[in-house]
């Protein structure tokens, strides 16, 4: 069993209750031409990100340094991130909420990460690297359908909040959704109006994130609720991730290209 099986198990029924219920949102004909629709609108603004940035966002995706050193001074660099947010981003929730309100969508502000999966999560995906962290700050917008889903999408993408990096985790070829446990939404990472600030956007379809609250709170037959068992689950993919990512490096260094 590999690294990604493994970290499925964990989630065993819940991920199948993912599965059930998309299938079922799904066998509505309306339903899958609105998939459809999000899937060419996705790439269009999957080819706007690659022409607004030639050369590609490998080394792009990095938060700006606040005027202080990340690696020396962590906690210093935290602190500073999170107030610049907090004044940065009434302007962009403003944004985001008469979208919300135009397309029959609930906005919902997540709390800031917090300090120690901020750190976990840079030592585990980012070697070590604060800044590579860009879903430090994260907001959902919650559809009732994809039409919905998609004028939203498209309001964001015509608007001041500059799109980076799209995921579309509704795409047909995403037939399984291993890697988000069946879980599916659109992902999206953005500037902050007026700055190079990353946050991260999430679409979801209300049928699957109200089972996602749900699944939150129930507890399995070893007494792990639903969130304890995504957080086992997303450690295991993490580090299966960061290690193959140091094995390929150390491939390619001794092979070359």
């Amino acid at each position: 069993m590999d690294s990604l099986e493994r970290a499925n198990a964990v989630l065993g029924d819940i991920a199948t209750s993912y599965k059930t219920t998309y299938s079922t949102f799904m066998a509505v004909p309306a339903n899958s031409a609105g998939r459809d629709k999000l899937g060419r609108l996705a790439a269009i603004i999957f080819a706007a990100i690659a022409g607004s940035f030639a050369g590609g966002l490998k080394h792009k995706i990095i938060q700006p340094d606040f005027g202080i050193d990340a690696n020396a001074k962590r906690p210093q660099y935290m602190v500073e991130a999170k107030k610049q947010f907090r004044q940065t981003m009434p302007a962009t929730d403003k944004m985001l909420q008469s979208y919300a309100s135009a397309c029959n969508a609930n906005f919902e502000a997540g709390p800031v990460k917090g300090k120690e999966r901020w750190l976990e999560k840079a030592r585990v995906s980012y070697e070590n690297m604060l800044r590579r962290v860009t879903d430090i700050v994260r907001r959902s917008l919650i559809f009732d359908n994809f039409n919905d889903m998609c004028r939203a999408l498209q309001m964001i993408h015509e608007s001041g909040i500059v799109i980076i990096r799209i995921k579309n985790r509704f795409d047909r070829t995403n037939s399984t959704a291993k890697d988000t446990g069946a879980y599916r939404d659109v992902q999206l990472l953005c500037f902050a109006v007026g700055t190079k600030m990353m946050f991260e956007v999430q679409l979801h379809l209300r049928c699957i994130h109200d089972l996602k609250e749900a699944n939150a709170e129930k507890v399995d037959a070893q007494g792990r609720t639903g969130h304890e068992r995504y957080i086992e689950f997303r450690q295991i993919k993490e580090t299966a991730v960061f290690d193959w990512e140091k094995t390929k490096a150390a491939l390619l260094e001794i092979f070359g290209n």
